[in-house]
């Protein structure tokens, strides 16, 4: 089976004059990275707290005898939007785009890992789709706005496991988006809940 990264080189060759007319250039690469995979999410309510504290000591006594702390595990091929005058915006600023090529994960500690792979047009397709929406866009913004990150792009790093390579985000340590996202989330949750319950106040009280 051919490379998947010189497949996807040859269609951004296919599309290299059009990106250049608008200054802009792509690189592919391929990622590998490890995540540790944590305990299960706690339950708020007294009796769930208990049954947590069961089900957590049940999953590591699997983990220590089964799957040993198995880390998951993600391989990608990873899309970098560049412009051709390197001096407008610096590499580490650059927007990606990953695709994941098979992954190895579960969802908590105690649980057998599960190994998927993506089908290999799948991901050429959609490779495709997306440098054909980065020349739609570069031909009605500027280069800049095409090629530099945005706080969008820190949202769309930190909700996708797949971008789990990227170490620094717009300047700032992975962790800090996570974390201000996070509780960004907290935030309007709480909010939607109190609205929730004013607006049922509201109506009881006519």
């Amino acid at each position: 089976m051919r490379e998947i990264k010189d497949s996807a080189q040859e269609l951004i060759d296919n599309y290299a004059d059009a990106l250049a007319q608008n200054g802009i250039r792509l690189a592919v690469s391929k990622r590998y990275f490890e995540s540790t995979v944590r305990e299960r999410n706690s339950s708020a309510n007294t009796g769930g707290v208990i049954l947590n504290v069961i089900d957590r000591a049940l999953d590591k006594k699997r983990e220590e005898k089964s799957y040993h702390y198995q880390r998951n595990q993600y391989h990608s091929l990873v899309l970098t939007v560049l412009p051709t005058d390197s001096r407008t915006v610096t590499k580490g600023r650059c927007k990606e785009y990953a695709f994941l090529l098979r992954k190895l994960e579960r969802p908590h500690i105690g649980v057998e890992p599960q190994k998927k792979c993506y089908e290999e047009q799948k991901i050429l397709r959609k490779v495709e789709k997306r440098i054909l929406k980065i020349i739609q866009k570069a031909e009605t913004h500027p280069t800049v706005k095409v090629c530099r990150d945005t706080w969008r792009d820190a949202l769309r790093y930190t909700s996708a496991a797949k971008y789990g390579y990227k170490t620094t985000i717009l300047g700032k340590d992975y962790s800090f988006w996570d974390i201000l996202f996070a509780g960004l989330a907290g935030l309007c949750t709480i909010a939607f809940v109190f609205t929730a319950w004013l607006i049922f106040q509201l109506f009881q009280a006519l």
